[in-house]
């Protein structure tokens, strides 16, 4: 047995993880600022504050306006998410009609190869046996659109006609899916320019508000203070 009086060496520090990344379907920066617009439309309208400001003309209908307008955005905010969400179901249909039609296209190949048995015969070339024919969702579609027109042209003995209509089906679906893939890209794109636009003008009608408590109730008062902070301004510095 050892009497070694050498302590023990200390473990390494477990490597902490990487932070995980978030992912938001919205700008998170305008997903704050209607927050913090529904926060001080509900401060303008408490009966402490509504009657001061009504004399820098932040009056109820006003206040009622901003809210309204809070409330149109987070629907924007839903609009938006909705079709994010649509657009990631997309391509998880695309990635599964892809492979359909990879699967129709290597039964024709096989049966092409029935055909033609001889590896150096020319004519595989015609279904693309041995190319690289998929590196790119074009240069698929192009294949495969060639290889239904060899096949209509010319069909195979060894090919079902099944087997070609079941190709033509996949083809067709997944060329299809393009479209609505683009249908749904401008779709986000129309959600998320329609409630930055909206947010634009919240943050305008918010900022108002703060410039008339900051005028009504200025930081070089002590006893402001509270009522600044309320409204979400830094109780010894102007607004900005």
């Amino acid at each position: 047995m050892s009497t070694s009086n050498t302590p023990a060496p200390t473990p390494p520090e477990p490597t902490p993880e990487k932070p995980k990344r978030v992912y938001a379907y919205i700008n998170l920066g305008l997903v704050d600022e209607i927050s913090l617009a529904r926060e001080i439309a509900g401060q303008a309208a408490s009966i402490d504050y509504a009657a001061a400001l009504a004399t820098k003309n932040i009056d109820a209908a006003y206040v009622a306006e901003l809210a309204a307008k809070v409330t149109e955005a987070n629907g924007y905010v839903t609009n938006a998410g909705d079709k994010s969400t649509k657009k990631a179901s997309t391509t998880i249909t695309e990635k599964t009609r892809r492979g359909t039609l990879m699967e129709c296209i290597a039964i024709a190949q096989a049966c092409a190869k029935l055909d033609y048995p001889d590896l150096k015969d020319p004519l595989r070339r015609r279904y693309y046996i041995g190319l690289k024919f998929a590196t790119t969702r074009k240069l698929l579609e192009t294949s495969a659109q060639a290889i239904l027109n060899r096949l209509t042209a010319e069909p195979l003995v060894n090919m079902k006609p099944e087997d070609v209509a079941a190709l033509q089906n996949a083809f067709d679906a997944y060329t299809g899916v393009q479209t609505t893939q683009t249908d749904d890209q401008v779709g986000i794109t129309i959600a998320h320019s329609l409630f930055a636009a909206k947010v634009k003008v919240i943050a305008q009608m918010r900022r108002h508000i703060q410039y008339a408590v900051d005028a009504i109730w200025p930081c070089t008062r002590k006893t402001s203070a509270a009522v600044r902070v309320a409204f979400k301004l830094k109780p010894n510095r102007p607004a900005r």
